[in-house]
């Protein structure tokens, strides 16, 4: 049998790989798959998108991981299991999608797995005389190589926080590596949970990107759906368009203090999910208001925390390209276009598929790893240093 060292260096060797990269988003609506043929690494990448998937979690394991997500509600026990079942959750999704994607399942050479978000600290605090951040992801890369027979990378925010930063994001490196241009001004919207962007400035280099958390994607309103409809989404953003805004509302909501912040930054739905929308519930401009008013509202409120970071850039003819599941909320889409007259905005399915573009960036880190290429980027998530990121799971 091959050494760990061995293995790997017969991986870098091949002149080229299958690689899977797995997401599941602080929606918690399923697992995103795509399998990705990869040549090279860092800018000398090539890539082809060789499947595609998205898979739902079954609805025990769904529920267990919103009540997991928070803290008031949390239970070690639970997490342990949901750890344990991810791994082979995710590890089904892949050969899943490779079955349906008619490939051999013994193509297969990597995978890079994010993991469910359960919690995320990105703002220091003091703990055994030490200043922390944190960030906790689970599904385990154990569990996913044994049931995968390949190298499996895990953990990916981790080493950034280590060094500094926040962990997040860390699409922007692979948005500056693949989509950047020399022709146009690009700006990557990433619509999952949490709305995240990507500044490319045309010709600028991969240390110079700007990108950040601007807030509440589709979190906000998927709470809301749940709560007030029992429904996990807003479908094709029909219910925000039966509503109302509620001026007064998006005001308040505006007032928060995460929009007063400065990046680099990072948030999660532990910030603007159900706590959230508690808060905004005991706001005396939401009283008698319709659940329909209340999803319009959020909606709304994304679409302006959007336009607001972009706008902040003075890119007057800049290509703005929307990815992740808020591209299917039409009335989410329509707002968007609406509030950035005079510029370009278009689904992302021009570079890939909106539906598994995060998945398709956890590929490429698993790539990166492999060929030990750190992949933060410090100015981005505030970190001290470039670091390699994620940790190695063997299937031996």
């Amino acid at each position: 049998m091959a050494t760990p060292h061995e293995y790997l260096r017969d991986l870098r060797e091949k002149p080229e790989r299958l690689v899977a990269g797995v997401m599941s988003g602080t929606s918690m609506d399923g697992i995103d798959v795509a399998l990705v043929r990869l040549r090279g690494c860092g800018t000398d990448t090539e890539w082809a998108l060789e499947g595609k998937g998205v898979y739902p979690f079954p609805e025990d394991v769904r529920a267990l991981l919103r009540k997991n997500s928070r803290p008031e509600s949390s239970r070690v026990d639970e997490i342990s299991m949901l750890h344990a079942v991810l791994g082979r959750l995710y590890a089904d999704a892949v050969l899943r999608c490779i079955e349906e994607s008619e490939l051999p399942a013994e193509g297969l050479d990597l995978a890079g797995i994010h993991g469910q978000t359960l919690f995320h600290q990105p703002e220091a605090v003091t703990l055994g005389g030490h200043s922390i951040r944190s960030t906790y992801q689970v599904g385990s890369g154990a569990e996913a190589a044994h049931r995968l027979g390949v190298p499996v990378i895990v953990d990916f925010r981790s080493a950034d926080v280590a060094a500094g930063g926040q962990g997040a994001p860390l699409v922007p490196y692979v948005d500056a590596l693949l989509f950047g241009s020399t022709r146009k001004d690009r700006v990557l919207v990433n619509i999952g949970g949490i709305a995240n962007l990507t500044i490319l400035v045309r010709g600028s280099r991969i240390g110079e990107v700007i990108a950040y958390d601007v807030g509440p994607g589709n979190c906000l309103v998927d709470a809301m759906m749940q709560r007030f409809f029992g429904r996990p989404f807003d479908e094709g953003g029909a219910t925000a368009a039966r509503g109302a805004i509620i001026e007064e509302l998006l005001y308040r909501m505006h007032e928060h203090p995460f929009f007063q912040q400065r990046p680099p930054k990072s948030t999660g739905t532990d910030v603007f999910g159900e706590r959230f929308l508690d808060a905004l519930l005991g706001f005396p401009e939401s009283k008698n208001k319709s659940p329909e008013d209340l999803v319009a509202t959020a909606t709304r409120f994304t679409a302006e925390i959007i336009t607001r970071a972009v706008l902040e850039y003075d890119l007057p003819e800049c290509e703005v390209l929307v990815g992740g599941g808020g591209t299917r909320n039409k009335t989410l889409m329509d707002h968007l276009e609406r509030l950035l007259p005079g510029i370009s905005v278009s689904s992302s399915s021009v570079l890939i598929d909106p539906d598994i573009k995060e998945a398709f960036c956890f590929a490429v880190l698993a790539n990166e790893w492999l060929f030990g290429q750190p992949a933060n980027v410090p100015n981005v998530t505030g970190a001290r240093r470039h670091a390699l990121l994620g940790a190695c799971y063997f299937p031996f």
